[in-house]
């Protein structure tokens, strides 16, 4: 019975593997359904999506019943194996003594069967357990050894110590000027993030012959959606305006710089503290001034001049409690231009060297966008490195640099 038990397991094992693969893909599928709830709603697609996640629905349910039909034979084998084992052992011990079997061995036998009768139903009954912990085991597994990209090795230096890098010995200590060099495929890519106590330490972004992906599946074939030998320097002081078409890679840029893509070919240097404004601005439930400060102390003087620059006056004049007014989960009660603006001003409030801006006038008026342009980014953040993806062109002339991208390429202008 023990070989059909654990070829039950390995079935359990399957189906229950399955069964969780289309639960997650259900699971994901309703966040997302949760979290667009407002344009499904606007586009009538009520009716597509329900069928998506009916069929997903169906295919776990069909592997749970796989697995529960398992069960019920599995239960049934528990039930009927002591009869079928005791009636089996008879009959061998019948043909091994010629038919002649004695009272007194065969009650032995008997009482034998009966202590050892506990011990295989709970070894039947843990099967399905056993396969369950299996499932889990291998999914944390999974989880865990997912391995992180090459350039995040960077973060060594909030700890002090020098992560190890394959075919490189383990050295270096906090303060250390670091270049980490990983080679993928063909190509060569290194990141350099010298640190404040270096005696060079200078506040600059630079990047040379940078070939980048969003997935780190295509490390290895060097193909999907790319940037392609990008070159460019930056200063302090600088502002670094970035245009182009819709889907032309601006900010694919942006994220090469805070690591969020991979690295295929190239150097990249940024020396320098990060802050970082998305194209859809981000916002955290709590007050509005949570959302600005966001963790850091508050310094009345620098606070203040943020709230000037980024237009918030006003906004907080007409809020019912100013600044201290609850925004909801993911900002409900802030228009796109407040979230827009309160988002640049959580970027300025930090005080970087390199201030990255995806594209934060698009959601605000005209008058508006003036107003941040003149005040925040060529007034209050003057002094640092801002790279600016942007579609306002009436803002060129005022740059230090212009990238224009097509099609993933970029040239000065």
């Amino acid at each position: 019975m023990i070989p059909i038990q654990l070829a039950f397991t390995s079935l359990f094992s399957k189906f229950r593997t399955n069964g969780a693969k289309y639960g997650d893909a259900r699971v994901k599928l309703m966040r997302e359904v949760i979290e667009g709830i407002r344009v499904i709603k606007m586009y009538v697609w009520e009716d597509s999506f329900k069928r998506l996640i009916k069929k997903l629905r169906l295919k776990e349910v069909n592997e749970l019943i796989k697995v529960h039909v398992l069960n019920g034979v599995n239960y049934g084998i528990n039930a009927g194996s002591p009869q079928l084992v005791t009636m089996a052992t008879v009959l061998v011990v019948l043909y091994v003594h010629n038919d002649h079997l004695l009272p007194d061995v065969l009650f032995c036998y008997m009482l034998l069967m009966g202590d050892l009768k506990l011990y295989a139903q709970l070894y039947t009954l843990s099967l399905p357990y056993m396969a369950e912990i299996n499932v889990a085991v291998k999914r944390i597994q999974n989880l865990i050894d997912i391995v992180e990209e090459p350039q995040f090795y960077v973060e060594y230096a909030k700890t002090g110590v020098m992560p190890a890098i394959p075919g490189r010995p383990s050295k270096g200590k906090k303060g250390d000027r670091v270049v980490l060099e990983v080679v993928i495929g063909d190509g060569r890519a290194t990141t350099s993030t010298p640190s404040e106590s270096d005696p060079d330490y200078v506040a600059q972004v630079v990047l040379n012959n940078v070939t980048a992906t969003h997935d780190s599946l295509d490390a290895e074939t060097n193909t999907g959606f790319n940037l392609k030998n990008v070159n460019f320097t930056a200063a302090r002081g600088e502002l670094v305006m970035v245009v182009g078409s819709t889907g032309s890679g601006k900010s694919s840029l942006l994220l090469s710089l805070i690591d969020e893509m991979v690295i295929l070919n190239g150097t990249k240097t940024c020396s320098g503290s990060v802050a970082y404004s998305s194209q859809e601005a981000w916002i955290m439930a709590g007050t509005v001034q949570d959302n600005i400060l966001f963790g850091l102390p508050l310094k009345p003087y620098l606070y203040n001049s943020v709230v000037l620059a980024c237009s918030l006056t006003r906004d907080f004049e007409i809020m019912p409690d100013g600044d201290q007014t609850v925004v909801g989960e993911r900002g409900v009660m802030l228009s796109g231009g407040q979230k827009a603006r309160i988002s640049l001003a959580r970027a300025a409030y930090r005080d970087a060297d390199i201030v990255l801006l995806d594209d934060p006038l698009s959601a605000v008026d005209t008058h508006v966008s003036k107003q941040l342009f003149e005040k925040c980014i060529s007034g209050l953040l003057k002094d640092k490195i801002v790279i600016l993806a942007t579609h306002q062109l009436q803002y060129l002339h005022q740059a230090t640099k212009v990238l224009l991208f097509q099609q993933m390429k970029f040239r000065f202008v």
